[in-house]
């Protein structure tokens, strides 16, 4: 494109030519655009476009561009909390990052929403043939823990604060593995093997929970996987 600018301008941010720049630049030339943007400006685009142009900007654009320790918790619209935008985020943002947003208060609101939606992203039919009570138990450092209880039957799923006396499987794991598990960037089993995981209960109905839920694909395509 011959009149691309030297910069996109979150300032004066005209949504169509977003849109436009986004899907038609090569990642190289898209990376040119938003460099030497602050951690502010680079989070306006990311709220400014729609979830499409979003999750291709992010895809394209160099891992830590998007820096999630910074967002304004309060700058969240939870109506249009979108998850795939949210795993593609955490996929390509470096691991000190997510811990310190986890440690800040933007747990608060991707821990509530996260299990908010859980009955909205129920795999119906995975989950048709479910009996299961689940506990999650996510510590928090200073603070109390953050305690779920998840119920699925009969294709149905309830959430509820707290814990049951009587789980099928109970699940342990800091905040960070809590934020890989659930936007798809951390495979269980792998993540259990590696002590990032306490289960108590039900080992084998704990490697599938995740297959209860449709989970986000939040990794970039690499070098060596088809885009």
């Amino acid at each position: 494109m011959n009149d691309q600018p030297a910069q996109i301008d979150p300032e004066n941010l005209d949504p169509a030519a977003l849109n436009e720049l986004v899907h038609n630049l090569e990642p190289a030339a898209l990376n040119d655009l938003v460099k030497g943007l602050d951690t502010e400006s680079i989070n306006k685009l990311v709220r400014a476009a729609d979830p499409e142009t979003a999750k291709t900007l992010l895809r394209k654009v160099d891992p830590g561009t998007f820096d999630l320790s910074s967002i304004d918790p309060e700058a969240i619209d939870a109506d249009v909390f979108d998850p795939e935008v949210v795993a593609i985020v955490v996929g390509s943002t470096p691991e000190p990052k997510l811990a310190e947003a986890m440690n800040g208060p933007l747990r608060e609101v991707i821990v509530g929403e996260v299990f908010r939606r859980m009955p909205e992203r129920l795999n119906e039919s995975t989950a048709a043939a479910a009996d299961a009570v689940i506990n999650w138990e996510i510590p928090k450092t200073g603070g109390e823990a953050d305690r779920y209880t998840v119920r699925v039957e009969n294709g149905q799923c309830v959430v509820e604060p707290g814990h049951d006396p009587t789980p099928r499987v109970s699940l342990e794991m800091d905040a960070v593995t809590f934020l890989r598990l659930v936007t798809g960037n951390l495979n269980p089993v792998t993540a259990f093997m590696a002590g990032q995981i306490t289960i108590q209960g039900d080992l084998m109905f704990a490697a599938s929970v995740t297959t209860l839920f449709h989970i986000p694909s939040g990794a970039p395509p690499t070098a060596s996987t088809p885009a």
